[in-house]
């Protein structure tokens, strides 16, 4: 369980600036 913790954090960042680059993504198609 010790092990995966820092792991899980990391996973959470991932995921939480790749929806921020898809948002970001998305308005620049809508821009266009």
């Amino acid at each position: 369980m010790f092990k995966l913790g820092p792991k899980m954090l990391v996973n959470q960042k991932q995921i939480k600036n790749g929806k921020q680059i898809h948002k970001l993504y998305q308005n620049e198609k809508i821009k266009k």
